[in-house]
């Protein structure tokens, strides 16, 4: 139910920028898949895919606010948010951990309300599955780009469902023949590995309840980049 309510209104926001090119339209959706992990409400995570399309000036803020209600004026900030490779290319360029770290500072003093981070993460991801196939220069930069701002940002917040793809999508993008590597050796699906970790989880709770031992125990499957590293 949740995800049709999502998908119901990222496709009336589609319909109302019948203008936007296909690639755009796509890239709108991408952005708000991105969100389905976080199960936002559906307005929230539609906004994701409004923020794209408001920023190209193809979608009409009267007709976003119909759609989004409280979550149009997030999208609209989201939007309005300067692209830190024109603010502050020298920081964006950089290597060095402090003036990533002040870059992140200088990020997040952009923006107003925290509940439009998760809005500019996911076009992030979006980015990067348009760039799967596109110029090498471009992708080594975005690769760079979420190592060094947008996946430590998620990081900081504890967005985790958000931090892991960023990082997955980063390693992609910078070396896609590894990715290619280690994604074949994992046979399983995250959600069939998610299952045996969680029987796992129950059973060694059992067995330390039964020798007396009160326990809480909390575990993940590890995703492709830590992985690698």
């Amino acid at each position: 139910m949740h995800s049709e309510r999502v998908s119901q209104k990222v496709q009336r926001l589609i319909d109302s920028a019948s203008g936007a090119s296909p690639e755009l339209h796509a890239f709108a959706r991408n952005a708000a898949s991105a969100l389905a992990p976080l199960e936002l409400p559906p307005q929230w995570t539609a906004a994701a895919a409004a923020v794209p399309l408001l920023a190209a000036g193809q979608l009409g803020e009267k007709r976003a606010r119909d759609i989004l209600g409280e979550y149009f004026e997030l999208a609209r900030q989201a939007a309005r948010i300067p692209d830190p490779r024109m603010t502050a290319p020298e920081a964006m360029a950089t290597n060095d951990p402090a003036q990533a770290e002040n870059l992140r500072g200088l990020f997040m003093s952009l923006i107003r309300d925290i509940r439009i981070v998760p809005l500019v993460l996911s076009q992030q991801l979006a980015r990067a599955e348009t760039l799967k196939h596109g110029d090498e220069a471009e992708k080594r930069q975005l690769a760079h780009d979420i190592s060094n701002l947008y996946a430590p940002l998620a990081n900081r917040l504890g967005i985790w469902q958000l931090k892991w793809p960023l990082e997955d999508a980063a390693f992609h993008l910078a070396h896609p023949q590894r990715y290619k590597e280690i994604a074949s050796g994992l046979a399983e699906r995250r959600s069939e590995r998610e299952t045996r970790l969680e029987q796992a989880r129950v059973e060694l709770r059992r067995t330390l309840s039964e020798a007396g031992i009160e326990a809480e125990i909390s575990g993940r499957p590890k995703h492709i980049y830590s992985i690698w590293r």
